[in-house]
């Protein structure tokens, strides 16, 4: 499989909610960086927060832009999230993957967090001109 279909099943993985195709799609040792904790988190961990926001809602990925160059790819696209309680969130993310022998061995991922806490979008404006 090239890189981008095995980027592509790892997004319908996720959309599904499918932690099984997750877990065999990221390798054992994959690190994964997230700009809002800007630590590195391990398979395990992501699968387990995988599994917490799963609970929470439903995924969609909107693929904006993506761009693959051998083994590494850049997307840009918009996730959005319907949260039980029926509140809608859409949220822009900037993804790099890298896919070595059929698996996911890199993610850093950027995603604007003033889309997901809500009112945090108004709390900015507000501090910037006071």
């Amino acid at each position: 499989m090239t890189t981008e279909e095995i980027v592509g099943r790892f997004f319908a993985a996720r959309e599904e909610g499918d932690v099984s195709a997750v877990e065999q799609l990221l390798a054992d040792d994959v690190t994964i960086w997230h700009n809002f904790t800007g630590r590195v988190q391990t398979k395990q961990e992501n699968i387990d927060t995988f599994v917490m926001l799963n609970e929470l809602g439903s995924f969609k990925y909107m693929v904006l832009e993506r761009h693959v160059t051998g083994d590494s790819l850049a997307q840009r696209y918009e996730a959005e999230v319907v949260m039980k309680s029926g509140e809608v969130l859409n949220i822009p993310v900037a993804i790099f993957m890298t896919v070595r022998d059929g698996q996911v061995v890199r993610i850093h991922e950027y995603l604007d967090s003033t889309h997901v806490v809500p009112g945090a979008a108004d709390v900015s404006s507000n501090s910037a001109t006071t």
